[in-house]
C-alpha cells in the first residue's frame, strides 16, 4: 500500500513531466491497465497505518509538502476508480469538469451555493471559492495539476483537473 500511494502521488504531483516517462508499468505518462488494478489492490490491501502517517508528517517538517494519499486515502477511488463511495452534488448526476480557468457542474440553481476547495498534489489548499449557477472561477493558478472537492452541504464531488 505504501508503495502504491507513492506511485499516486507521483502521478499527481510530476503529472506536467509524465509524458516521457515510459516503461513496463507506464507509457505516455499513463499507467498500464494492470499496473493501475495492481497499485489499487495494494492500496485497499494495506490501509495507512500510524508509521506511514508518521512519515508523512516527518517530511512534512522537513519538506514542507505531503503525500496527499496517506492524508485522504479516499482520493485513489475518486481520482483513478469508479467513484464509489463518492456522492455526487446534489441533483447532478453528470461529473463535474473543467475549462479555461472555470469549473463546471450540473446542478439546479436553486440549490444553492457550492464550496470549492482547491488542492494541489502535496495536499495543501491553494485556493476556496463559492460557486453558483453551476460554475466557479478558478484564478491565479500556476500551471499543473489539482484537485477541486465540491460540496454543498449535503453532498460532495471531487474533480482532478489541469490548470
Amino acid at each position: 500500500g505504501d508503495v502504491a500511494r507513492s506511485y499516486f502521488y507521483m502521478m499527481t504531483r510530476y503529472l506536467p513531466v509524465l509524458g516521457g516517462w515510459n516503461g513496463p508499468m507506464m507509457s505516455g505518462g499513463q499507467l498500464a491497465p494492470w499496473a493501475l488494478q495492481m497499485l489499487q489492490q495494494w492500496h485497499h490491501d494495506d490501509p495507512v497505518g500510524p508509521k506511514e502517517t508518521a512519515r508523512n508528517n516527518c517530511i512534512f517538517g522537513l519538506q514542507g509538502n505531503r503525500n496527499p494519499f496517506i492524508d485522504q486515502p479516499e482520493w485513489v477511488e475518486t481520482i483513478w476508480g469508479d467513484g464509489v463511495g463518492v456522492e455526487p452534488l446534489a441533483d447532478g448526476p453528470d461529473r463535474p469538469w473543467y475549462h479555461d480557468g472555470r469549473l463546471h457542474w450540473a446542478i439546479d440553481p436553486a440549490a444553492g451555493t457550492v464550496h470549492v476547495r482547491v488542492t494541489d498534489p502535496a495536499g495543501r489548499t491553494v485556493q476556496e471559492v463559492r460557486g453558483h449557477g453551476g460554475e466557479a472561477t478558478v484564478a491565479g493558478l500556476p500551471p499543473g495539476m489539482y484537485i477541486a472537492v465540491l460540496e454543498n452541504g449535503t453532498a460532495r464531488r471531487v474533480l482532478r483537473f489541469v490548470h
